[in-house]
């Protein structure tokens, strides 16, 4: 069977005799090339745009190429003038000689072709390829055609219906009718290039810039969506909202605590001191939007009211059961990573709040909790808990990959953002680790994303990471704060809370996946990324292998096909 391009006509093609021309052109053998509906545009003489298109443009390598003209229907010339017949009506409708519209797609082919082999005129070594036309009339048979053609149109190069039945015999016959094979000279390397001009591969991918526009894009429509729920807890005056990573609770929480300073002022509490940061930055940038809005995280809090530079549990407790004491002006009450407060501090914050005849809010992640461990009162005893199903902060690959080890599965609407699939770099040692890193930095920062929004996350602590005292990582600078002229390194237990573009885990060891402790810190610190995450693992094989096994899943066949299996990812180093 001859090889078509394209290899099926377009469901709309209204043309019957160019459907029957394709079938049969089909059965030619696998040595012709058969091209449909070639178009192209040119400039003529005077430099207008001249547009053209072949019906059909069959190639073979030692015979040259043949364009053909199709025209179904009835055909009728007089005086040299053309007339397309309607077969439903019988109605004569003009149109242009049909060898002359096949001869105007030739002549491009072939100084398209001498463009890309060579002019044959101007050196004996070079590949040529004849270039012929031909017309097919499919609805016609030729026992029916009364009168003569134009002399032009010799019967070798003129198929009609008959020769739907037995194409390579009349396609040869044009080819024999030119001497076509006397005038192609072509090497398998040249077919290849005519057929290239004619089918092209092209493919543009969107750059890094555009992908994350267009998922910041999704990610806001999504957090719009989720924040509906708000509405409904306007009549909720204790309420507990559980979500896993990327639902947005943080955010949610955030304008919660913007409607209640309306009614009096809000004490906002957290466990991270990152987050706590980030969001007192916040403040300090809108202090109209945040006004009747204090951010914490507990100790500090009680700092602050005791007059202490530290506070150990005891005295945290202590204080919260003599809180009215200590000049307390809160009415209402957030707090965001609930799962990890002391559950008697949540329990006495709840029970402030309600003395103060406030609200009362609590945002957690289950997934985060200590397996096992029996639900806290305040989570038991709420009256009112929320869900947050729908992932507005990663991509579905990142959120999918986040969630593996602890089966945690991505929850999306439709039309979210599926983004690319993480990578898991396979380093050989240190350097090769560290010049990983470098260069996936040196591709962000080329494809316009900032410092501040890369992060490189250890799931060990900064002391024990292979960037341990180090300062830079290739041309660019690393630091413990978050800064438009460095990049964050931290542990990812700080970076809880929060979110980046792009998140560089290291740090990956045989330990990583061997426990469900060590699983919540992966999945806390995967889920930190927007757009792009990547993981960077130091060892060999049986390293890989040794990992798999500890996490209980040693199944696959080999160690780099199990590890993209059980994250979902794409392996990469240089072995690979």
């Amino acid at each position: 069977m001859a090889k078509m391009i394209p290899n099926t006509l377009d469901d709309d093609n209204g043309s019957m005799g160019e459907r029957r021309v394709f079938d049969a052109l089909k059965k030619l053998p696998d040595v012709y090339t058969v091209f449909h509906s070639l178009r192209w545009n040119n400039r003529n003489e005077k430099n207008n745009v001249v547009y053209g298109e072949s019906d059909f443009t069959v190639l073979h390598p030692e015979k040259g190429m043949i364009v053909i003209e199709v025209k179904s229907g009835g055909v009728e010339c007089n005086n040299n003038e053309w007339f397309y017949i309607r077969t439903d009506t019988g109605e004569k409708v003009p149109m242009k000689n049909p060898l002359q519209q096949a001869d105007k797609s030739k002549y491009y082919f072939v100084e398209k072709i001498k463009e890309l082999l060579g002019d044959a005129e101007l050196r004996s070594d070079v590949r040529y390829c004849s270039v012929d036309s031909a017309v097919w009339f499919p609805s016609i048979s030729r026992r029916n055609v009364v009168g003569n053609l134009p002399i032009e149109y010799h019967p070798e190069i003129v198929l009609f219906e008959n020769a739907l039945d037995s194409p390579q015999k009349f396609i040869d016959g044009i080819y024999d009718f030119y001497n076509s094979k006397y005038h192609t000279n072509l090497t398998p390397d040249s077919v290849r290039k005519i057929t290239e001009m004619f089918a092209p591969f092209y493919q543009v991918l969107p750059s890094l810039r555009s992908k994350k526009l267009e998922e910041d894009e999704v990610f806001e429509r999504l957090t719009s969506e989720q924040n509906a729920l708000l509405d409904y807890l306007e009549e909720q005056r204790v309420a507990v909202i559980q979500g896993a990573a990327g639902t947005g609770k943080t955010w949610m929480a955030i304008e919660k605590a913007k409607r209640l300073a309306n009614e009096g002022r809000v004490l906002f509490l957290c466990f991270n001191q990152f987050l706590k940061q980030f969001l007192q930055n916040l403040k300090s940038e809108n202090p109209k939007e945040f006004k009747n809005i204090d951010f914490y995280n507990l100790p500090q809090f009680a700092c602050s009211k005791l007059i202490k530079s530290s506070v150990d549990q005891s005295e945290i407790s202590q204080f919260l059961d003599d809180y009215y004491l200590y000049d307390w002006e809160y009415k209402h009450i957030i707090i965001d990573e609930g799962q990890d407060f002391n559950d008697k501090d949540i329990d006495r914050l709840s029970t402030i709040a309600e003395l103060q005849d406030g609200s009362f809010y609590v945002f957690y992640d289950k997934n985060q909790f200590v397996q096992g461990k029996e639900l806290p009162d305040w989570l038991k005893n709420a009256e009112c808990r929320l869900v947050l199903k729908i992932n507005c902060r990663n991509t579905f690959s990142i959120a999918d990959t986040s969630g593996k080890p602890l089966d945690v599965k991505p929850k999306v609407k439709n039309k979210s953002a599926t983004g690319e699939m993480p990578r898991f770099y396979i380093c050989n040692d240190r350097q090769s680790a560290i010049r990983s890193i470098s260069q996936l930095i040196d591709k962000y920062r080329n494809n316009g994303i900032e410092y501040d929004q890369i992060c490189i996350l250890t799931l060990k602590t900064e002391s024990n990471s292979i960037l341990t005292g180090t300062n830079s990582v290739g041309a660019h600078n690393i630091s413990s704060e978050r800064s438009k002229k460095s990049v964050l390194f931290t542990t990812a237990r700080k970076f809880k809370g929060l979110e980046s573009d792009a998140i560089i885990i290291t740090d990956i060891d045989q330990n990583t996946f061997a426990d469900d402790e060590n699983k919540r810190l992966f999945y806390v610190g995967a889920s930190r990324a927007k757009h792009n995450l990547d993981i960077i693992f130091i060892g060999d094989n049986n390293t890989l292998q040794k990992m798999l096994f500890l996490a209980q899943n040693d199944t696959y066949p080999t160690s780099i096909i199990g590890v993209a299996r059980y994250l979902n990812v794409k392996p990469v180093g240089d072995k690979l």
